[in-house]
């Protein structure tokens, strides 16, 4: 999977400043980020060290800017980075069943799509 900067902006509702056509193929951890990935760096002591990884792009916090880097900007960037991680490694689907042994508790209440 492929995407730009400005569709990984979108899909997580942050701003961008960089190239907008940046080719993201990844997710990687900041320290082994390279070149195609997209990283995140959400606290003081990585946002120092910015200038040094080789991701192609990097999520930061909205009040965050470093120039020469391709940045996506949100409130909240590990949630974001989180986001991003299932878009390009989406949770399997699975054929399950609950067993007809089971049993469900009083008062249970359950959300859209759940597994147990």
């Amino acid at each position: 999977m492929e995407k730009s900067l400005k569709e990984i902006a979108v899909f997580v509702n942050g701003d961008f400043s960089g190239n907008e056509k940046t080719v993201i193929k990844d997710v990687a951890p900041f320290e082994s980020a390279e070149k195609g990935h997209i990283t995140f760096a959400s606290d003081p002591k990585l946002l120092k060290k910015i200038d040094k990884t080789c991701a192609s792009a990097i999520v930061v916090p909205s009040d965050f800017s470093c120039e020469g880097k391709n940045l996506v900007q949100v409130s909240n960037p590990k949630l974001a980075f989180f986001r991003i991680v299932e878009l390009f490694y989406p949770p399997e689907k699975s054929d399950f069943q609950i067993s007809s042994g089971s049993h469900i508790g009083n008062n249970f209440i359950y959300g859209k799509n759940i597994s147990i």
